[in-house]
């Protein structure tokens, strides 16, 4: 026993040689607070005499009693394992987390929330479904940070070869190809008058980019002097993009009528259809691989870190049954999931 402690202590369990207080973990679901009154059969610390009135009819049943440590007992079998096997899991993450310094996104978070409130139906739903959990918004705050967390130790010993890199790209040749593309300045304006204007002006010499800066009234371009980037036939409505894929490097349109008025367009470059170099899309790959891949990362780092746990209990019930739900147990259960209405 180490100094200054109680003598019957209301510890869960042990990693490495920390003892983690069952008081110091989230407050539990209504049904699991049951389990944990029955708690003192976890330890051998805490295995003293039932409480008074412990054994106390709850029920009858046809005359025949229910009492009070037999429904306690069946709790404790029935959830108990499962309930700390999550704990484990939980704390298991808070640790390693620490340790590498690791912190939820805040704008991941706070998605996450959104998500959650607008599945459950809106603020009163999510906070009935809350209720039956016996969560309170900042304790499932909690969970989903965690579920991150998870996210981010798990990515950290997940990586991809450049085989299976270079497979994907090859799997995805159509996603990263792209078609005939082009490149040109646009200039809008309200009236053809103003437009045969600018035209005049550019065909004596002026500057594309200086003119659409003064007098286009498109707000997407103009303030880039007119550059719409590079385009492929599909990204623009029909009339601008057969206006400019029939243009030549540097010729300048005629001035045509379009969807928000009068235009002009000159192409600065055009190149055909073709295909993505890996390395540009290299970092969209490896975004891919991960998201399909975190599932398995989750439970291969959960799997491991329960591997490395120590664990003592003294209830040899609770034990056996832990030692199923610490094998068979998916990563924290249902944690981070959205509450159930």
């Amino acid at each position: 026993m180490r100094r200054g402690w109680p003598a019957a202590p209301p510890w869960c369990y042990m990693k490495t040689d920390t003892w983690i207080r069952l008081d110091t973990l989230r407050r539990l679901p209504a049904v699991f607070l049951a389990v944990l009154v029955a708690a003192t059969a976890l330890f051998g610390a805490c295995r003293g005499p039932l409480a008074a009135g412990a054994d106390a009819v709850v029920a009858t049943v046809n005359g025949q009693p229910v009492l009070e440590s037999a429904v306690h007992q069946a709790l404790l079998h029935d959830y108990g394992a499962r309930t700390l096997a999550r704990m484990i899991d939980e704390e298991l993450v808070r640790q390693a987390a620490q340790v590498a310094n690791l912190n939820p996104d805040p704008a991941q978070l706070e998605l996450k929330m959104e998500t959650a409130l607008s599945r459950a139906g809106g603020e009163v739903a999510f906070e009935q479904s809350l209720a039956v959990q016996g969560l309170t918004r900042d304790e499932y705050r909690d969970r989903l940070a965690l579920s991150l967390l998870l996210d981010l130790l798990a990515l950290q010993v997940t990586t991809f070869s450049d085989e299976q890199i270079q497979a994907y790209y090859q799997a995805h040749r159509e996603r990263f190809s792209y078609g005939e593309q082009a490149r040109a300045r646009l200039s809008l304006t309200s009236t053809r008058e103003n437009a045969e204007t600018l035209r005049s002006a550019l065909a004596e010499g002026g500057d594309f980019a200086g003119l659409a800066q003064a007098f286009s009234e498109d707000p997407a371009t103009r303030d880039k002097g007119g550059d719409m980037g590079w385009f492929e036939r599909a990204d623009f409505a029909p009339e601008l993009s057969q206006v400019a894929f029939a243009l030549r490097p540097g010729e300048l349109s005629q001035v045509f009528q379009g969807p928000d008025g009068y235009y002009l367009l000159q192409v600065s470059e055009k190149r055909p259809a073709g295909q993505k170099p890996l390395e540009s899309v290299r970092e969209e790959i490896l975004s891919d691989l991960r998201y399909r891949e975190l599932p398995s990362a989750r439970q291969r780092w959960i799997e491991q870190a329960r591997r490395n746990v120590q664990i003592r209990i003294a209830d040899p019930d609770l034990a056996a049954a832990l030692r199923i739900q610490l094998q068979t147990a998916p990563p924290l259960g249902d944690l981070g999931l959205i509450p159930h209405s």
